[in-house]
């Protein structure tokens, strides 16, 4: 064992000295994220094929370092050096790129295929590749370019895939050389009727599809939860969900991330417009305020702990004046996959208003819990640009008339008996790039009668018909509750705030209404609103407050991150998911 120690270490010293000589004459070449994912145009044999490209080695980040081409050095250079992943030497460098292709055979017969692999680019004649026995191994140091080279007479099973490896890296030739191009990369399989599926090595990667790969190919542990056993991948914090425990199978339902910090972070392009000072703008009670003065009297009623617990800062810090630039990217959390679908979660709270408000004669003025007509909904979806009510003198006035999707300033309602307060997204809205990613989502509304839930019965409560139907004197909105509603913005479920805890963790294994020390889920900081009803009254609503489901009347103001479902087809160009390095996604 130590002898295999010192091989490695002198394998990757010599690679290091090489770095070192090999920079200076402006050898290298730029690396490529890769996954694209295409079908056959027609049918091949009765059957239609697909392909999927996808860049396993993730921190090899940066130009490609030349590579001895021998067997020896080439899966050194796979397994990385200590700690810094694979494809990565004993100074950070890259070496090498490894690719996961997977075939699928979407038909019901076999397909006998033949694969082959193009590497091309200016400035770069000694990019080359090495088949590989699975993600780990090279098997062999012949170039796997060529005619039948990559894969020969391989058979495809009926409704079936196969998963081939390829480690791409740049031959070194013990002299100088000038590799100092971007490459690019095509797999090619062809049927024995001549029928071709191609994939290519691009600059970018299905986001979605990425992560459930991620899940897939990790290592699992069974964890166990109100009787319930789900599937968890904790050295990537997904978990599936097993569709609140109705799948069969483990592998069944949505993948989630969990954990205190799970790498989910994800710029979807909204950025800060114009240069402002923490404090300018105060998403705990959406006030825009221009000096620590101000701050100190806006949040002067709230507790320190209460500032603490919903914004990580004291209220000195809180108040304090520091300045944030234009540009600085607004970050998104990925709450997990849900039918090849990206859902996100806005890391920033939009601001303390009411989910719903009422007159005085509706619901005493408490508001109304659904989500179909809510005034928060309006507020944040698009199509309610001139949408008007009444203010407390029973004025009629434009009020929360889709401001934050429109990135503007305005009237919000913000008390009980229809009450108001100025309010400005300009900052903090939706951006135009953002949008383009959107797409519908269908939330369910199904009502609670109790927090004293586990995730798994939250998740069943949401899909229920549990709603307010006994309407009296007292509870006299009269309106009909719905069980499901679709557009484009919308809040976490309380089955989200449940699942995105860990439940390895004892803290985090009871009911969701008693996670005070629940630290180990990444939702259980702040102040939110929910999607979801109490249906015991006409006008309270499920929320998160200090790291606990709960409820309150709508009117109150509440604050709570937007949710969006992202196109299936949103593909990122960089990033690892981490605060400081998030996924960033193609304009």
């Amino acid at each position: 064992m130590e002898e295999n120690k010192r091989k490695k270490s002198t394998k990757y010293l010599l690679i290091g000295v090489l770095v070192l000589f090999l920079s200076v004459l402006g050898a290298s070449v730029a690396y490529y994220l890769a996954r694209v994912s295409g079908s056959l145009s027609g049918r091949a044999a009765g059957t239609e094929l697909a392909i999927n490209v996808e860049k396993l080695s993730s921190k090899a980040t940066g130009d490609l370092i030349p590579l001895d081409n021998d067997l020896e050095t080439l899966n050194l250079a796979v397994a990385g050096y200590d700690n810094k992943g694979a494809c990565v030497d004993i100074n950070g460098y890259s070496v090498c790129q490894i690719y996961h292709i997977t075939l699928t055979n979407k038909g019901s017969v076999p397909l006998t295929v033949n694969g082959t692999v193009t590497l091309s680019g200016q400035n770069v004649p000694n990019i080359d590749c090495a088949t590989m026995t699975n993600s780990t191994t090279v098997a062999s140091n012949n170039s796997c370019m060529g005619q039948n080279v990559f894969v020969s007479g391989d058979t495809l099973p009926a409704n079936d895939h196969k998963d081939y490896y390829v480690m791409v890296y740049i031959k070194n030739l013990e002299e100088p050389q000038y590799d100092s191009g971007a490459f690019n990369g095509t797999v090619t399989f062809t049927t024995e009727d001549g029928r071709k599926v191609k994939g290519r090595f691009t600059p970018t990667f299905n986001l979605a599809q990425y992560i459930t790969n991620l899940y897939t190919t990790a290592t699992k542990s069974t964890i166990t939860n109100n009787q319930i056993d789900y599937s968890y991948a904790p050295s990537v914090n997904l978990m599936n969900d097993r569709l609140g425990g109705t799948s069969e199978a483990q592998d069944s339902g949505n993948i989630r991330y969990y954990g205190a910090e799970p790498n989910n972070w994800i710029d979807i392009g909204d950025k800060t417009e114009i240069e402002v000072t923490q404090g300018n703008w105060v998403p705990l009670f959406g006030d825009r305020i221009t000096s620590s003065e101000q701050c100190e009297q806006a949040i002067a009623s709230s507790s320190e702990e209460d500032i603490q617990t919903n914004t990580g800062m004291s209220k000195t810090e809180f108040c304090s004046i520091s300045t944030i630039p234009a540009g600085t990217p607004i970050l998104w959390r990925i709450i997990g996959v849900f039918d090849e679908k990206l859902r996100i979660r806005r890391d920033e709270n939009f601001g303390n208003y009411s989910y719903d408000t009422s007159a005085s004669t509706i619901n005493d003025g408490n508001g109304i819990n659904e989500w179909s007509q809510a005034d928060l909904m309006k507020l944040l979806n698009p199509g309610y640009d001139n949408n008007q009510n009444l203010n407390k003198s029973n004025e009629t006035i434009t009020v929360n008339n889709s401001l934050w999707w429109n990135s503007q300033s305005g009237i919000c309602y913000k008390d009980s008996r229809n009450g108001t307060t100025t309010c400005d997204f300009t900052n903090t809205g939706l951006s135009e790039q953002a949008k383009q990613y959107v797409v519908d989502q269908t939330l369910y509304l199904g009502g609670f009668n109790t927090a004293e839930v586990f995730a798994n019965e939250a998740w069943r409560k949401e899909r229920g018909n549990d709603v307010f139907t006994a309407f009296d004197s007292n509870y006299n909105d009269n309106i009909t509750r719905t069980l499901s509603w679709t557009g484009k913005v919308g809040l976490i479920y309380p089955s989200d705030f449940g699942y995105a805890a860990d439940f390895s963790n004892s803290n985090c294994q009871g009911y969701l209404s008693t996670f005070t020390s629940c630290t180990a889920n990444w939702m259980a900081q702040g102040l939110s609103w929910t999607i979801s009803p109490w249906s015991e009254n006409t006008y309270n609503e499920m929320n998160v407050y200090n790291g606990n489901i709960g409820n309150s009347k709508s009117y109150n103001p509440g604050g709570g991150w937007p949710t969006l479902l992202l196109d299936s087809s949103v593909l990122a160009e960089s990033g690892n998911g981490s605060r400081s390095t998030p996924y960033v996604l193609t304009s």
